[in-house]
């Protein structure tokens, strides 16, 4: 025990601002407010110590520390890391039946878990060395590392830095982006080298211990280890108070330190260090390339693994070790025979290098044994001469690499979203057999589908009607994903066509998921040519397949699908319905990749009911989820939306940020959501005045009518919006080819009321019809769009002004103001009441929630729901299951609450719930409730 606080001790040198940092964080964890820290630096540097004092600061807190170190061997083991950090809380986890065999439920559980043990007492977490975390612990810390901003938890986490990049490594970054504390250890300086060696020595260091101690470049671990072997190996004095050098031997224990911090590198790099501890002086890459009888390009990758871990340092034509002393127990360590024979190679390399004859002559004389006579022409150590074109000796790995050809973009995709292997044989679709689960092949189907043509596979025939059943099954659920392919690269007669084909052969040889998949394909054709009564059909013959393949749960994500074509004819509480029983978890095969698409429909059906705060919210939870799974272009269409709600609610700024961003993602092999960005593009060009801009940037779209319809069966009012773009920008003709296609529409979808009333507005904007605005607007009533309505009204307003019925347009036009305001759109209202205005009519429509930047009137309505049930001492979770959210809803509406607010914890957020509900003109509140709240909140916390 004395051994490891004498350690602790020295290596907290100089870290004193680092555990400042943490002290901070730890008090506003205290306080209810969650953060995540990332302590990072090379191995010896004092991260370890530092977590350790950490930990004891946090219980001196009352906060509840949980400990885990990843390691090496648990690149294996899912969740390993994880389990080893969260100890009691990953047992409680694992006892629950429903995470029995599905990973990713486990963390669900470990999330509620966290959750519920934050809110009886503040949690820190500490992971050391997650550069060595698993991959799906990587992945689970993107979950719910994120999750903390409104929650008291606290993640503290060590890492190194290193060359080869890994999942670990990537979230890491990833969360560092994202806004967690970086606290970058650096060597310590001349002063902190001389106050360890006082503390560790107990005496002042003279000039020759100082000197010794400064080619340890300044890395507390091996300096305490340099001076713990001196001391043990009697090599050093103290007279007087001060400590003297006696010797310069580099004992065992300290060779073993050096030796145990280079254990992670690989084989080459290590080979490469042995070579350049050889050489000595400040070496080049072509020195060690021929000494190790390795290509360039093979030395460059092991010189640049040793440089990001701090071993090696580059100038501007040389490298050198950036501790010497590990230099030196690099070549003490090798044995003799093996340096001589190096230095004997060194020498013919040097000289051909152009060094000096002394150089020359150096590595000479060190390659013979110390007790052999000098080396002449015909003795020494028998070294073939140095060739970077020769056969060498040296291990390593054979020539060649990994296996020609890559995987194409979708398997890439669907790899990493979880949803299929790798194909086991030559032409063998991945999964593609007669086991394969309807959410395993939709996962496939969907990444084809996201990037289009360049995933294209050949074209393959329909399956014959007299294929026997043993080959039949595989052939189908090509079929079916080849139809995703296709609707992906815009063939949709074709994909159909082929999902169609697929249906049939599945139905004939009883593979039910093959025919679920090539019925959501078909389901999605419909919508784009608006078809919707053929949508629904497609939709619900996928959902009963899917339930007919024995599947324990059944596969729950054609029922996405489903919902889309339910809110396509308006019918929402079906479309809430459905997507109530995905719920945009962990599907059964345990993968996430289902997230994106689960938050994309509930962002467009809170968009279509006019909770604009809430599709937010959705939006951007679902692009998060993308950016954790690592399939980001699935998020294109969450950003685009987020870019018209941005324009609704006048912030442009951020949604010509969400754009760019939008336009980053897009690659040139990119060919699927062809309405989204344009159209997003084209309303942040109109809200800037620009309509000839704006139209040009639809232009894709509009020119795809009437064959493909699908911004217009998402959107209906996106139709008269096009045609008020078009006559605005002088272009007739492209207002008529809308107004044909939303005819055409609406005869097909009699059924479909938004899709008949914007059939009617865009009629009547064309010809002034003022019976047909008023179709419209009961349409569009009926329909519960309130923001298709709202415009609706104000063309009717404009049409009545026209006609001279000012009382008319002034009541058309405050209705639209007051359903504005309900939908959180600033922008449209403020257009609408400039109008009012300029009618001279008096302003009767309140403030809309979250009509300020800052401050309590700045908070929409989903915020103060929130708000208010966390107050009453609810957890996320348990707020989310109140309000029918995710949990990653609930704390978006939360930071975002906070940020408005300007605090940071829920214990805050409590002070100001009771303080404005209890405030003057606030419904009288129960005797003792403010301060039952407040006894919540203190217990919570």
């Amino acid at each position: 025990m004395g051994e490891f606080m004498r350690t602790v001790k020295t290596l907290l040198v100089e870290r004193e601002p680092a555990l400042s940092e943490l002290r901070r964080s730890l008090r506003s964890t205290a306080a209810g407010s969650g953060c995540c820290s990332v302590v990072e630096g090379p191995a010896g540097i004092g991260k370890t110590s530092l977590l350790r004092a950490a930990a004891e600061e946090a219980a001196a807190l009352d906060l509840t520390v949980l400990e885990g170190r990843a390691t090496e061997l648990d690149s294996g083991v899912p969740l390993a890391s994880l389990r080893a950090a969260l100890g009691s809380l990953s047992h409680q986890a694992v006892s629950g039946p429903e995470s029995a065999g599905n990973p990713l439920r486990l963390v669900d559980r470990l999330g509620d878990l966290i959750d519920r043990s934050a809110a009886r007492r503040p949690l820190l977490i500490v992971l050391d060395d997650t550069h060595w975390a698993d991959e799906l612990s990587a992945l689970v810390m993107r979950v719910l590392i994120p999750a903390v901003d409104s929650s008291p938890v606290m993640w503290l986490l060590a890492r190194r830095p290193a060359f080869a990049r890994g999942h670990a490594q990537d979230t890491a970054d990833w969360l560092l982006r994202e806004g967690a504390l970086r606290l970058s250890l650096e060597p310590l300086s001349e002063q902190g080298v001389r106050t360890l060696c006082r503390r560790v020595l107990d005496a002042e260091p003279d000039a020759s211990l100082l000197a010794l101690a400064a080619r340890t470049g300044g890395n507390p671990f091996l300096l305490d280890e340099l001076l713990g072997t001196l001391l043990d190996t009697g090599q050093v004095t103290v007279e007087d108070g001060v400590a003297t050098l006696t010797g310069d031997r580099l004992g065992d224990t300290f060779l073993s330190a050096v030796h145990h911090r280079l254990r992670d590198l690989s084989d080459e790099a290590r080979q490469v260090l042995d070579a350049a501890a050889v050489l000595g002086k400040p070496f080049t890459v072509h020195e060690v390339s021929r000494l190790v009888g390795r290509s360039v390009p093979t030395v460059v990758r092991a010189v640049n693994e040793a440089i990001g871990a701090a071993i090696l340092v580059a100038g501007q034509d040389v490298l050198r070790f950036r501790h010497d002393l590990v230099r030196e127990a690099l070549y003490h360590r090798l044995p003799g025979p093996v340096r001589h024979a190096l230095h004997r190679e060194a020498a013919c390399v040097v000289r051909a290098e152009g060094a000096t004859p002394t150089e020359v002559l150096e590595h000479v004389i060190r390659s013979a044994p110390p007790a052999a006579p000098p080396p002449r022409s015909d003795r020494g150590v028998p070294v073939p001469r140095a060739d970077p074109d020769a056969p060498r000796h040296a291990p390593g790995p054979r020539a060649g690499g990994a296996a020609g050809g890559t995987a194409g973009r979708s398997t890439a995709l669907a790899e990493r979203a979880g949803a299929v292997p790798v194909p086991a044989r030559p032409g063998a679709p991945a999964g593609l057999d007669a086991d394969s689960g309807v959410d395993r092949l939709l996962g496939l189907a969907v990444a084809l589908s996201a990037v289009g043509g360049t995933a294209r596979p050949p074209a393959h025939p329909a399956c014959p009607s007299a294929a026997g059943p043993r080959g039949a099954p595989a052939n189908a659920g090509l079929l079916a994903t080849h139809a995703h392919a296709l609707l992906g690269s815009g063939d949709v007669v074709n994909a159909d066509a082929v999902a169609a084909s697929a249906v049939e052969a599945g139905v004939l040889t009883g593979d039910h998921a093959a025919v679920a998949v090539a019925a959501v394909a078909r389901s999605t054709a419909a919508r784009v040519t608006g078809n919707l009564t053929a949508a629904l059909d497609h939709a619900a013959s996928a959902v009963e397949a899917s339930e007919r393949t024995g599947e324990h749960p059944p596969a729950r994500l054609p029922r996405l699908w489903r919902a889309a074509a339910h809110a396509a004819v308006d019918d929402f509480a079906a479309a809430e319905r459905e997507l109530a029983r995905v719920t945009g978890d962990a599907d059964p095969e345990g993968t996430w990749w289902p997230q994106p698409l689960w938050h994309r429909e509930r962002a467009d059906l809170r968009y279509a009911q006019g909770r604009l705060d809430d599709a937010a919210a959705e939006a951007e939870t679902g692009f998060l989820a993308c950016e954790r799974l690592g399939v980001a272009p699935l998020g294109l269409p969450l950003l685009a939306l987020s870019a018209r709600i941005a324009v609704r609610r006048d912030d442009l700024a951020p949604a010509r940020g969400y754009l760019r961003r939008a336009d980053d993602l897009v690659g040139p092999g990119l060919t699927a959501h062809p309405e989204d960005l344009p159209f997003a593009k084209a309303v942040l060009r109109a809200s800037l005045g620009q309509p000839a801009a704006a139209l040009a940037a639809v232009a894709p779209v509009v020119e795809r009518l009437p064959a493909r319809v699908l911004l217009l069966t998402r959107e209906p009012a996106a139709g008269p919006w096009l045609i008020r773009l078009a006559l605005a920008a002088d272009v007739p003709h492209v207002a008529g080819a809308v107004a044909d296609a939303l005819r055409g529409l609406a005869e097909r979808n009699p059924d479909a009321a938004s899709l008949r009333a914007a059939a009617d507005q865009a009629r009547a904007l064309r010809v002034g019809d003022l019976k047909l605005f008023q179709q419209a607007v009961a349409g569009f009533r009926r329909a519960s769009r309130p923001l298709a309505l709202a415009a609706a009204l104000v063309d009717l307003g404009t049409a009545e002004l026209a006609s001279g019925r000012r009382g008319g347009a002034v009541a058309a036009l405050e209705e639209a103001a007051r359903h504005y305001a309900e939908c959180g759109a600033k922008r449209d209202l403020a257009a609408v009441q400039k109008v009012l205005r300029r009618l001279g009519a008096p302003r009767r429509c309140a403030a809309e929630p979250g009509g300020g930047d800052l401050g309590w009137s700045s908070l929409t309505q989903s915020e103060l729901r929130v708000a208010r049930l966390v107050a009453q001492g609810l957890t996320n979770r348990e707020v989310a299951a109140k309000l029918h959210l995710s949990p990653h809803t609930v704390d978006s509406h939360l930071r975002h609450s906070f940020v408005k607010l300007g605090i940071t914890s829920r214990v805050d957020l409590t002070r100001l719930v009771i303080a404005h509900d209890d405030g003057p003109g606030a419904a009288p509140s129960p005797p003792g409730a403010a301060d039952s709240l407040t006894r919540q909140a203190e217990q919570h916390f």
